[in-house]
């Protein structure tokens, strides 16, 4: 697995199997809180489209060292570091859930590196459920379980809410209250009609975390914001709807104009 070094952390990425080509559009893409890179492995497969694709690992995630963030804001530095260390002039950032948030802070902030922005399962603000909150610092294992249990529709698989939670539980308690933290002070409720660059807005019916009244409240508010919501799936939507889901990015991009 390849790796930036940036401010002495190093900050792991996955590519699609053709790995990065200069002059062509490249897709970034954000895991939520407590996740990995592993939340994207089937978009990073199976997107069509002559397109880079990369998925990052935010500090303190996955194979990524360091101690994570507890600020939205903070993150969003992290991703300009890994957009100039890899060399992209813009990018399309997709953002699930935290990384959705992210992305919403990053398009605020330097809206001159991107060429559109995918927001999944997120929204202007993102308050964490109490017992969550709590959960997290006193009896860890059973805090993902719930979470993991919330994040898909109840049609889904058991096998893939175990290995929600085998992934979820390889992240430090520590990091995962930070990512907590940083959520519940998330707040552009005031700020998200600035926001100018493309956007394209993916929802799951069934979320349970961040339910489609919170892409709704995105979608009226963004000038010119395309809203999927995507039937029966919950909030790990990419997931669960892959082919459905790729199909939105895949419309989405191919119908921006070329950026001139």
């Amino acid at each position: 697995m390849p790796f930036l070094r940036i401010n002495n952390t190093k900050i792991n990425y996955v590519t699609g199997e053709d790995g990065i080509t200069r002059g062509r559009k490249s897709l970034l893409f954000i895991h939520g809180g407590g996740g990995n890179h592993k939340a994207w492995l089937i978009a990073l497969r199976h997107l069509k489209g002559d397109c880079n694709r990369i998925a990052i690992e935010l500090p303190g995630h996955g194979e990524s060292n360091g101690v994570g963030e507890n600020d939205i804001n903070k993150y969003s530095k992290w991703i300009r570091e890994v957009i100039e260390g890899l060399s992209l002039e813009t990018c399309f950032l997709i953002g699930h859930s935290m990384g959705g948030a992210i992305t919403l802070s990053f398009s605020l902030r330097y809206p001159q590196y991107l060429d559109g922005i995918i927001l999944v399962g997120t929204g202007a603000v993102l308050e964490v459920r109490p017992d969550i909150q709590n959960g997290i610092q006193n009896n860890f294992t059973d805090a993902v379980k719930l979470i993991c249990k919330l994040a898909y529709s109840d049609r889904i698989s058991p096998f893939f809410i175990e290995m929600g939670e085998k992934e979820m539980l390889r992240t430090r308690p520590e990091v995962f209250y930070g990512d907590i933290c940083a959520c519940n002070a998330f707040d552009v409720l005031k700020d998200i009609g600035r926001i100018e660059v493309p956007t394209l807005i993916v929802s799951g019916s069934e979320d349970k975390l961040t339910c489609p009244e919170y892409s709704h409240f995105l979608h009226e508010n963004i000038k010119g914001s395309r809203l999927a919501i995507i039937r029966n799936a919950g909030h790990m939507v990419m997931i669960e709807k892959p082919r459905e889901f790729n199909k939105e990015i895949e419309d989405f991009i191919s119908n921006l104009p070329c950026r001139t």
